[in-house]
């Protein structure tokens, strides 16, 4: 699975997004870099419980969260779209 996001005008990262995976999820753990007005992230893998059994077909405790650190500009026409 593939997870992307573009930030809204004005804001950028004020460094890389990091990833954890819970359970059996995996993802990149580090992405995109300071200044960067997006990113994405191509390795996602969360196992599905498509029958709401732990365990059967994948745990349904497996999850990814991101941290995307951010900062705005000081300038208040970076912010017109």
């Amino acid at each position: 699975a593939t997870i992307s996001d573009v930030l809204p005008n004005g804001a950028s990262l004020s460094g890389p997004v990091t990833c954890a995976g819970t359970g059996t999820a995996n993802c990149t753990a580090s992405i995109g870099a300071a200044d960067d007005v997006s990113f994405t992230d191509n390795a996602v893998d969360i196992a599905a419980d498509v029958d709401g059994v732990d365990n059967v077909n994948g745990p349904s405790d497996s999850y990814v969260t991101y941290t995307v650190p951010v900062k705005f500009s000081t300038n208040m026409n970076d912010y017109t779209p």
